[in-house]
């Protein structure tokens, strides 16, 4: 099992006290990623930087094993290649477009592209679409697509009812052995 959790904080304060919120309310010494969350702009990245620092700090202490971001620009992804701090980015990877900020699906595949091969871990979020991909031939379509994206090394789906869970992991059992993988 691996502990993902995140912050919206700019500030290293922010940072500090999310880390230290997490650690207690999940019970745990360590958090295995933890992500500056809807960094959407090269702005926004600028100004969540004393943030990232300190979860840097915070990963130097053992209290968390990879610093992320999670973002749905590609701009964004772009800039990380200057972060060394950064070992993880939370990306989108649908083969619609949909919550993509600046970005085609084959321009998001080549930013994403180029964070995997560099090294960070990558992983996939908004496979269906934040619950816009629907029907079950779209969802069926929309998974087999996400996980078999060949540029990430997991994939979040999200669901709010134990019947998605259900309809996901059935959809995902049909569907673990196939075709090539896409994105590349």
């Amino acid at each position: 099992m691996v502990i993902a959790t995140k912050t919206y904080a700019t500030t290293a304060g922010g940072a500090r006290r999310a880390v230290a919120k997490a650690l207690r309310e999940l019970g745990v010494e360590a958090v295995d990623i933890f992500l500056l969350h809807a960094v959407d702009s090269a702005g926004e990245l600028e100004a969540k930087l004393p943030a990232l620092e300190a979860l840097s700090r915070a990963k130097s202490e053992g209290l968390v094993r990879a610093v992320g971001v999670s973002s749905h620009s590609r701009e964004v992804l772009r800039r990380l290649d200057e972060l060394p701090e950064v070992d993880v980015a939370l990306v989108v990877v649908n083969r619609t477009g949909s919550w993509m900020k600046d970005a085609s699906p084959a321009q998001m595949t080549r930013a994403v592209r180029r964070l995997y091969r560099s090294g960070r871990g990558v992983y996939g979020m908004k496979a269906l679409g934040s619950g816009e991909v629907t029907g079950k031939a779209e969802v069926a379509a929309a998974f087999r697509y996400a996980l078999r994206y060949r540029y990430a090394h997991a994939t979040c789906v999200g669901m709010t009812t134990e019947a998605e869970l259900e309809a996901d992991v059935a959809t995902w059992r049909q569907i673990r052995r196939g075709s090539k993988a896409p994105g590349g």
